[in-house]
């Protein structure tokens, strides 16, 4: 069994200077929520989905920081994910 965590088994990003795509289980880790929230918020429109073949989705980082920074009631705490999210600790595609 591998001690490896999924979260520093870094993959490259598909997006140049964006903050590109990610699984939605390490992204849904990272920000403290289900990644079955995710697909809600997909479902809902809010956010969109990426499917690359019938077992991989992808998320749009940006996109996803964006709607919780514009939902948050709070909005002088808007989360900053270039400053918070260490890309490579994702398992981004």
């Amino acid at each position: 069994m591998s001690s490896k965590s999924p979260l520093t088994s870094a993959a490259p990003i598909l997006s140049g200077d964006r903050g590109g795509y990610s699984k939605a289980k390490p992204l849904a880790a990272r920000l403290g929520i289900s990644s079955r929230t995710l697909f809600r918020w997909a479902d809902a429109g809010h956010i969109n989905r990426h499917k690359v073949n019938s077992r991989v989705v992808l998320f749009n980082i940006d996109e996803t920081f964006a709607f919780i920074n514009d939902t948050r009631v709070g909005r002088e705490q808007s989360v900053d994910h270039h400053q918070e999210l260490d890309v490579e600790e994702l398992d981004v595609k």
